[in-house]
């Protein structure tokens, strides 16, 4: 009878470690996929904010031709200058690189 109790005892303890185990791991999920949901968010701003960016340039551009103004046409381009770098900077550190082709 003293057996049974001990294996009872074990079987509960175990079990508790087990469902302990479990919570620990659902904690961890939750957590990734809460960095992830923040990180789509972000990407999705920063979408937004090149659209937006990208919107402002064509229209300055338009608004320049129509004036037949050349200075703002050259604030335009050098403004597109300005930042063509910083942009594709940004694209490069944020790419990640591409896996490696699988063995034939």
């Amino acid at each position: 009878m003293a057996y049974l109790a001990i294996i009872l005892i074990c079987l509960v303890a175990w079990s508790n470690w087990q469902n302990h185990k479990i919570q620990r791991g659902q904690k961890k999920l939750m957590a990734t996929v809460a960095d992830l949901v923040a990180k789509v968010s972000e990407l999705t701003t920063v979408e937004q904010s090149a659209e937006a960016l990208l919107d402002g340039l064509s229209q300055q551009l338009k608004d320049a031709v129509a004036a037949n103004d050349p200075a703002a046409i050259q604030g335009v381009i050098d403004s597109l200058d300005a930042g063509k770098s910083q942009l594709a900077a940004a694209v490069t550190r944020n790419t990640p690189a591409a896996p490696p082709a699988p063995p034939a």
